[in-house]
């Protein structure tokens, strides 16, 4: 049934809303019916590691695309071998840019004065300091930002806050940035451990950030 007349503390309305219109005040004396707000997260796909072990976690163009200008992940990854440390390579094309000068970053390990960065590097470091442990309870619980990766006219740009237990059951925290030293649009993220495999029982989501 449609709304006629709406009295809210004294402010009358008689205007009809439109589905999915809420009412929303435009002054300190005055309401209106407005379109609701439709920023927000939208679940793209989660990658749940299940059986054997795997070398990477891709996201590609299948869900990196014009539909959406930044993205979110979240999730938990263990290595398989003990003591390693988490890096992030950008994609072109669907595949791994992996050539040496191709990103910079830096890396805060938030438990210490301990930093790292790099004007010049072949990946993005994400966990250091401290090495990830292959327990059950241990490994990275990540939340990476990844920004404007289809625009050619701006550099891709991440960001990430990493949780993670070390190979002594040491809890420790690391907060990083880095990016892609060329202008170019690139349309995936591969996330890895620096070496072996990311373990069985790991897991990643993406999702897109409506504007």
């Amino acid at each position: 049934m449609a709304i006629t007349t709406l009295n809210l503390r004294g402010i009358n309305r008689s205007d009809t809303a439109s589905s999915g219109q809420v009412v929303t005040a435009t002054s300190a004396t005055a309401a209106d019916f407005q379109d609701a707000s439709t920023g927000g997260l939208v679940k793209l796909v989660k990658t749940t590691i299940s059986g054997t072990s795997t070398t990477y976690v891709d996201f590609n163009s299948t869900y990196i695309t014009s539909a959406y200008d930044n993205y979110l992940i979240k999730g938990h990854m263990i290595p398989i071998t003990d003591n390693r440390y988490a890096k992030i390579q950008l994609m072109a094309s669907d595949s791994a840019i992996t050539a040496g000068g191709s990103y910079e970053y830096e890396s805060a390990h938030t438990g210490s004065s301990t930093y790292i960065a790099s004007a010049s590097a072949d990946t993005i470091v994400f966990s250091h300091g401290a090495l990830a442990g292959n327990a059950t309870t241990e490994g990275n619980s990540w939340e990476v930002w990844l920004n404007n990766p289809l625009l050619s006219t701006a550099a891709t740009t991440v960001h990430a806050q990493c949780n993670f237990i070390d190979g002594s059951g040491v809890h420790n925290g690391n907060v990083s940035s880095g990016g892609r030293k060329a202008l170019e649009v690139n349309n995936g993220i591969r996330l890895f451990y620096d070496s072996g495999n990311i373990a069985a029982d790991s897991y990643l989501t993406l999702y897109g950030i409506v504007a």
